[in-house]
């Protein structure tokens, strides 16, 4: 599936190069399809394998219709069970990995509609930094996470 994460690390001991947390994450081995050594994923697509494209698609279709904060909060729920329904596999995932995931969604959905300020009275500002510090945090804190203990 697409949406696992490529650390410079895995695509380096898939190419047989020694121990690579002890490399520089600069290095590159370029390969062909998934089961090859390949390119890591950067920055930007480690953030968007945490949150799943049907979540997204889920919550854009029904963020239009919801009047009512009932709705809303159904909306989120569903959205966020979409989430973690969508996980490719529970058993092999980190323990980081969900959490992360979910918060990704409710950065998210914070910083592009108004579920935040309906539900908990957030302010455009508010949601604009917790989409930021979202963006930039949880990439982040799951490749320290990674790297700190290691994949399953």
């Amino acid at each position: 599936m697409g949406r696992r994460i490529e650390y410079p690390w895995d695509v380096l001991q898939r190419a047989g190069v020694g121990r690579a947390r002890e490399l520089d994450d600069d290095v590159v081995v370029r390969g062909d399809d998934a089961t090859q050594p390949g390119i890591p994923d950067d920055y930007s697509n480690r953030l968007m394998k945490f949150v799943p494209a049907e979540a997204v698609a889920l919550f854009v279709a029904a963020a239009p219709h919801a009047s009512t904060t009932a709705m809303w909060w159904a909306a989120l729920f569903v959205g966020a069970l979409v989430v973690v329904l969508t996980m490719p596999d529970l058993r092999k995932m980190t323990w980081w990995t969900l959490p992360l995931s979910l918060g990704a969604f409710a950065a998210w959905t914070f910083g592009t509609t108004q579920v935040d300020e309906v539900l908990f009275g957030l302010t455009a500002t508010w949601s604009a930094l917790i989409l930021t510090f979202g963006t930039f945090l949880i990439p982040l804190i799951d490749l320290r996470l990674t790297a700190l203990f290691g994949r399953r």
